[in-house]
């Protein structure tokens, strides 16, 4: 009976041990990815696009790491067109084309827009990783 009792207290631990290991090609892969976010993330606007160039070189292990490098390279890109339609419309606006200028800024905050709601998975999702991998 004490056995049956041990054994019936034990097993669930045992199932939890084993099911929180971690694969460490995944583990490895999760910290490089979560890395080129953070730097994504951080970079100068003039910088994210050779981030995210960096981000998408990466190769990924596990389904939640690529589905993470994904999801950040959506909300990035999606970004990135955002600050180059800003750019584009300060261009036009020097060469005195202010409604050109007007609707190209009128396209970047749209896409700003778009972009923000990706960029807040993309942190979530990162974020998911560093508590799984235990970054």
């Amino acid at each position: 009976m004490i056995r049956k009792l041990a054994l019936a207290l034990t097993a669930p631990i045992l199932v939890l041990a084993c099911g929180s290991r971690v694969d460490p090609e995944a583990q490895q892969s999760a910290g490089r990815i979560a890395r080129a976010v953070e730097l994504l993330r951080s970079a100068p606007n003039a910088g994210k696009p050779t981030a995210l160039s960096e981000l998408k070189k990466l190769a990924c292990a596990g389904p939640d790491v690529c589905e993470t490098r994904l999801a950040c390279e959506t909300a990035y890109a999606q970004h990135i067109d955002a600050l180059n339609l800003t750019a584009a419309a300060k261009l036009k606006l020097d060469d005195g084309h202010g409604d050109e200028a007007a609707k190209l800024l009128g396209s970047a905050e749209e896409k700003l827009g778009q972009a923000a709601p990706l960029v807040t998975v993309c942190t979530e999702r990162e974020a998911a990783l560093r508590r799984r991998y235990k970054l």
